[in-house]
């Protein structure tokens, strides 16, 4: 046998087929397709029949979805029409997908743990015909962090260096420094930073990136005073006679004073002093001191004294 069928909607598949596929790429309404078809012989005999298909249209679809996320973050997501009891709401967020609260056409908190693009996917039902598959993409961009690196200690006045370890991006992050009464120019990655005044700083970065905020990171740094290299001493001296030189000063135990008495022969005194000096030739003498504590050295500073011949008799 032969066959022939036709239709003005046509086939999926030959025409010429005992059993075609048939069916309409879409229609918003219900319609009717009669499909007619003639059986042949070898001895050219015919025979004619018909049949009548009503096809429904799929259930209408669109859905609403944010554009834009941050990792773990919350994207809301809703079936966009008027919502209908009798229809079934068929989702796909990806493998990726982290977390899907909510059912039905929504509103849903959908959540990835992963950066990049996320297709949403929906198929509509109604327990008979499918909705065509709607897709939308959103993109879950990356939490930055606001790792950074610096010394656990500097002195009073020295330049400290800050350097930014995290994930933002230096061209489009936001750098958001508390120096804690520090100075600096922030430029995002690397500076430098002096504090004027000594004690416990607390250091602290937030980066916002893509709109994206990270947690913050607090630092702290123990600033030490520049030590004192304060003294007292008379400020004329016979020849030959001996002078006391007094430490004034407040550093703790574990200064290291370096003393320059300018020619002068040290009768006693150790470290902070005091000292008992004399010289032996006439004139104006300097005496210099340069304190060295916790890791930071004073300038140095220099008095005079004058030591004065004895009178001629």
């Amino acid at each position: 046998y032969t066959y022939n069928w036709s239709s003005t909607f046509g086939f999926i598949g030959p025409g010429d087929a005992a059993q075609p596929s048939v069916g309409i790429s879409s229609s918003s309404s219900p319609i009717g397709v009669n499909y007619v078809l003639r059986v042949s012989d070898q001895n050219g005999c015919s025979v004619d029949d018909s049949v009548f298909v009503n096809y429904s249209p799929g259930p209408p679809i669109a859905f609403f979805t944010d554009n834009s996320i941050c990792e773990d973050e919350f994207a809301t997501v809703h079936y966009s029409l008027a919502p209908n009891p009798a229809l079934n709401y068929n989702w796909d967020f990806g493998p990726s997908v982290d977390q899907v609260i909510g059912t039905g056409p929504g509103p849903l908190q959908v959540s990835w743990s992963t950066p990049g693009p996320k297709s949403i996917s929906l198929v509509v039902d109604d327990n008979f015909c499918n909705s065509e598959t709607v897709t939308q993409t959103i993109n879950v961009n990356p939490t930055p962090t606001s790792a950074f690196q610096m010394p656990l200690q500097a002195c009073e006045g020295e330049p400290v260096q800050l350097v930014y370890l995290g994930s933002g991006s230096s061209a489009t992050g936001s750098f958001n420094w508390d120096l804690d009464g520090g100075v600096g120019a922030p430029n995002g990655t690397s500076f430098q930073v002096t504090w004027a005044t000594p004690g416990v700083k607390n250091i602290r970065l937030k980066v916002e990136d893509n709109g994206c905020e990270s947690a913050e990171t607090v630092q702290t740094i123990n600033i030490v005073p520049t030590p004192s290299t304060n003294f007292a001493l008379q400020d004329t001296l016979c020849l030959g006679d001996m002078t006391q030189i007094t430490y004034t000063g407040a550093n703790g135990p574990s200064g290291v004073y370096s003393w320059s008495f300018d020619g002068g022969q040290v009768a006693s005194g150790t470290g902070s002093g005091p000292y008992q000096v004399q010289w032996q030739l006439p004139g104006t003498k300097q005496i210099c001191l340069q304190v060295n504590d916790q890791g930071c050295a004073s300038p140095v500073v220099c008095r005079e004294i004058v030591v004065q011949d004895a009178p001629s008799v």
